[in-house]
């Protein structure tokens, strides 16, 4: 069985040689890597061009722009086999993650999908606590917490691409969502692999976590999703305000208005224990590190799905 393993990148200078060699590292090398660059200005395509010119089997296709759907599409289009293996920039692949996804096709030929899962590469105080308030819900499966699905840990058949109607080319996030749902519209038969790991490193200041909050709430905003929980949050800043106005004439507001921020925020460590409590010996800052993230997060995402709710009306 030949898989062909896409990739969209631009600008990634700082991680394309690391995610290249953990894939041509695999315990099962890819038959080939199909790259589209959506229009890099830095040195992505020369660093992909070392790799070719030494004899590995990649191929980069050029676009002038393109998100990470088109570059997606663009690349299982162009895939020479049936088999795809889908993979993001800027992580790290577990040295048998190819290996481990074409388990379920090769014992059950009909399997369609397969799912791999998300690791995390925190090494910073700042993304370990960004982990704490990012990182979304796990789903449980044989006992175990994972994360799941993730566009950069996937496998699929073309047919499912075919069927799908492809991915969104006009979303710089939330296109992931999109697909799976369609994916779990169509009742193909699929599997998750747990050893499949695909490890993303989180962002590593607040300017990075304000983009990426504000980037990923304008596109859920663009297609109408978590429209629920946006307005749980502008509820609550709303509540904040009135309270922040109240305090310059009664300073028992602030009272409530920092007695809310902790509950908030000792709600958010509580989800995910585990990590906060080892970051947490680590800084004994990290609580007011996490306050701090959770707001930036806030703020820019409320910024975001205002800016989006604009575009879609």
């Amino acid at each position: 069985m030949k898989v062909s393993v896409v990739m969209p990148v631009k600008n990634e200078e700082k991680s394309i040689v690391e995610v290249l060699r953990s894939l041509l590292e695999q315990t099962r090398a890819p038959d080939e890597i199909v790259i589209t660059d959506g229009g890099s200005t830095d040195k992505t395509v020369e660093l992909i061009n070392r790799f070719i010119e030494e004899g590995e089997p990649i191929r980069i296709i050029r676009e002038k722009e393109a998100l990470p759907g088109k570059g997606r599409n663009a690349a299982i289009a162009r895939a020479s086999f049936n088999v795809i293996a889908l993979a993001d920039a800027g992580t790290i692949l577990s040295g048998n993650w190819l290996e481990s996804l074409l388990e379920p096709m090769k014992k059950s030929p009909d399997t369609q999908v397969v799912y791999g899962v998300q690791g995390y590469c925190a090494k910073t105080i700042f993304e370990k606590c960004f982990l704490v308030v990012y990182r979304p819900p796990g789903k449980k499966h044989n006992g175990k917490m994972l994360y799941y699905p993730y566009m950069g840990s996937l496998l699929i058949k073309k047919e499912v691409w075919e069927r799908t109607g492809g991915i969104r080319e006009d979303l710089r996030a939330a296109e992931d969502l999109l697909f799976f749902r369609e994916i779990k519209r169509g009742n193909f038969k699929s599997a998750v692999v747990p050893e499949a790991i695909a490890y993303w490193k989180p962002r590593s200041n607040f300017k990075e976590a304000f983009m990426m909050g504000y980037k990923y709430s304008e596109c859920d905003a663009r297609i109408g999703m978590h429209g629920e929980n946006y307005a749980k949050r502008f509820l609550r800043y709303t509540v904040g305000v009135f309270l922040l106005a109240g305090g310059y004439r009664h300073h028992f507001f602030y009272g409530i208005l920092i007695t809310g921020l902790i509950i908030i925020s000792i709600s958010i460590c509580l989800k995910n224990r585990e990590e906060f409590a080892n970051t947490a010996r680590q800084n004994p800052f990290a609580y007011f590190m996490v306050i701090a993230i959770m707001v930036t997060l806030d703020i820019s995402s409320m910024a975001g799905y205002i800016k989006g709710s604009l575009i879609r009306k």
